[in-house]
């Protein structure tokens, strides 16, 4: 059994975890096109994605190994591209700080991403989704994190590479995804196997976007609103940008309830817990941390053993 307080992980928490995570590498992806560019002075925030900010590396931009503002308390290479998708799975995924990598291109290896990740190769169809880690392996040591899959391509936020800290790339799932360089991600790290199934979050930084909690979708809309997806026979995961995450395949305002209204006894949906505390609404996939989600005659409903 855990209390409460301590399970919920907030989206927008600094936490910086560690495209090289450690060791020397200069094969970076664009690494002519990034080293030619001006870079902004080390540390100024470039790009946001869920409330995740990639940085500048300032002097070593398109480096291998140099960090332009050493390393994190985690042992992380501030701001190489591994330390941003290590950093945003932790912050909105709840997924350790540190992978078990020395360089970008390692991301997709088997033993290499954390459990309860997917890994996708270039060509097998699937279609990058928001949150989704994009690996450049083989002509490439980059990653990057997807923004947003369109016809004709994807965009992402990164870090170490261009200077606005975005990029859109142009292709489709099966060629590949290209800009100036003629190199393409060769695989997609996914959260949770099917969308975004991140772990615990406070909902109001998830923002109109939502997320996928297990089957249950959580948003804010001035209001803490949750739809839990299993009751409607469907799965949960990106619709689309104008509507984040939410019910695939369902019609719009189905099964859909705020938050607030379970109070701090909360409630459980599938393996997904659900409470306010605090004035604050927040969501917990308790099957993501090997638990279920039940009465524990204490804190009302919450995950135990």
């Amino acid at each position: 059994m855990l209390r409460r307080s301590l399970i919920a992980v907030p989206i927008l928490a600094a936490t910086v975890a560690a495209c090289s995570a450690g060791s020397a590498d200069d094969t970076h992806e664009d690494l002519a096109d990034r080293q030619s560019a001006v870079a902004p002075p080390c540390a100024t925030p470039l790009a946001e994605i869920d409330g995740v900010w990639s940085f500048s590396n300032g002097a070593c931009q398109g480096s291998g190994a140099c960090s332009c503002a050493g390393s994190s308390p985690s042992g992380a290479l501030r701001y190489q591209c591994v330390e941003l998708v290590q950093r945003y799975f932790h912050e909105v995924f709840g997924f350790a700080e540190l992978w078990p990598v020395s360089t970008a291109s390692q991301m997709c290896d088997a033993g290499r991403h954390p459990p309860g990740t997917t890994v996708h190769w270039l060509g097998d169809g699937y279609v990058p989704r928001r949150g989704d880690a994009a690996v450049w392996t083989g002509d490439g040591n980059h990653a990057a994190i997807v923004v947003s899959s369109f016809d004709g391509g994807i965009e992402v936020v990164e870090q170490n590479a261009s200077p606005e800290g975005r990029r859109t790339f142009w292709g489709d799932p099966f060629g590949g995804y290209f800009a100036s360089s003629g190199t393409t991600p060769r695989c997609f790290v996914t959260a949770g196997g099917s969308a975004a199934a991140a772990p615990a979050a406070q909902c109001d930084a998830l923002g109109y976007a939502g997320g996928c909690f297990g089957e249950v979708a959580v948003w804010s809309e001035g209001e803490c609103r949750v739809r839990d997806c299993a009751a409607e026979s469907t799965a949960c995961g990106w619709v689309s940008e104008e509507v984040g995450f939410g019910c695939l395949g369902a019609a719009p305002g189905q099964n859909t309830f705020d938050c607030a209204s379970v109070g701090y006894q909360g409630a459980c949906l599938g393996d997904t817990l659900v409470w306010a505390e605090s004035s604050t609404c927040q969501v917990f996939h308790c099957a993501s941390d090997g638990r279920r989600c039940d009465w524990d005659g204490d804190n009302g409903y919450n995950c135990v053993w």
